[in-house]
């Protein structure tokens, strides 16, 4: 730790001067801030009550490597002026942000986000590739032909560099496919049997045991296995519905929904068009149905439409809650499932529904990777 004075040699004094780290330049607080990951810039900033006013957060193209609290939680990634090629990465639960430029991705939408990497599409959704912020990779995927999209969903299952690396795009009546190593994409019709209405959740699926798992808008889910040989043999679709089981009324009520995974647990949440009624259920693999749950217990769930993750909350005080893509004031916003309310880190306040929050379009939840 470094002291908060300093000897410092003026050329107009004859002598030394005692001075305050109140007194170095502006522009060599921005020279060392805009080096800095994170932690470092925090630690930084609270140096000198003075530099917290002259060293906004938002400064540094450097993400963080490994952050060091709550390295398990994710961080929320916007593209909110994407033609200029700037993302935008904000922390859950200490409000953090960051703004990075990347002129190589002027003109992209986000897709999906997983293992750290952002997948995304240019060009009117013919030119997709894969993007690394923590380590500015970039893997550009064969071109799909003109008419294939624009795509509703688009999602990959495991890290590009993995042997099992598959992506798969779903249109209103086509989905494409591409696994690692092939120089094209896959296509499946979706127009005979017409399962298009299956698929009218825009939420991204999950991919757990080789296989995708689908949740529809009226709580049906549908699995789709890219390795079996036979078309006919590629679906499976179960009729039974978790809102229709709970009530018709509830079915109704719902506007958005949301799949994750983890180890193998699989949850489906439902939410109304002001944020409320919330519902979430956990797949019986052994009867392939829908239980109710009242309780996360242990866990947290990150919500949005391009990604979500289930994952052990590891602090105390953030488990059995919903994170929602949502900011009340520069605080995010989340739902617990013990209060039944919605709540944001930086406010005493709650409210039954989220109406006095703004959300974040065009965003995901991204896991730092070193």
């Amino acid at each position: 730790m470094v002291s908060r004075t300093t000897n410092m040699e003026d050329p107009n004094d004859k002598g030394d001067q005692e001075r305050t780290w109140e007194d170095l330049p502006t522009e060599l607080l921005d020279l060392i801030s805009s080096s800095l990951c994170l932690g470092d810039c925090i630690r930084f900033r609270l140096t000198c009550k003075s530099w917290i006013s002259v060293t906004p957060p938002l400064r540094s193209n450097h993400l963080p490597m490994q952050p060091e609290s709550g390295s398990q939680l994710p961080w929320l990634v916007s593209f909110r002026k994407v033609k200029n090629g700037v993302c935008n990465f904000y922390h859950p639960v200490s409000s953090d942000s960051y703004t990075m430029y990347i002129p190589e991705l002027a003109g992209a939408l986000l897709r999906n986000a997983r293992y750290g990497w952002l997948l995304l599409s240019k060009k009117k959704s013919t030119c997709i590739l894969l993007f690394n912020p923590f380590t500015t990779e970039i893997v550009n995927l064969p071109d799909l032909e003109d008419g294939d999209g624009p795509f509703q969903n688009m999602f990959f299952s495991s890290p590009p560099t993995s042997s099992d690396f598959v992506v798969y795009g779903l249109s209103t009546y086509t989905m494409v496919v591409y696994h690692k190593g092939e120089n094209t994409w896959d296509t499946y019709s979706l127009r005979n049997p017409p399962k298009f209405k299956i698929f009218a959740a825009p939420c991204n699926p999950v991919f757990y045991g080789s296989v995708f798992y689908f949740l529809c808008t009226d709580g049906m889910l549908a699995l789709f296995n890219p390795k079996a040989i036979e078309e006919e043999s590629q679906w499976e679709i179960f009729p039974e519905s978790a809102l229709y089981c709970m009530s018709p009324n509830l079915a109704v009520s719902t506007t958005r929904n949301f799949i994750v995974e983890y180890n193998g647990e699989i949850l489906a949440i439902f939410v109304g068009l002001v944020g409320k009624p919330i519902s979430v259920f956990k797949l019986d693999h052994l009867k392939m149905k829908w239980d109710r749950l009242e309780t996360l217990d242990d866990k947290a769930v990150f919500v949005s439409h391009q990604s979500s993750t289930l994952i052990p909350a590891g602090l105390k005080g953030i488990e059995n809650r919903i994170y929602f893509p949502r900011l009340h004031g520069q605080d995010n916003s989340f739902y617990s499932l013990s209060t039944h309310n919605y709540h944001s880190f930086g406010s005493k306040d709650s409210c039954e529904e989220w109406l006095n929050s703004t959300e974040h379009w065009d965003c995901a939840w991204i896991h730092p990777t070193a």
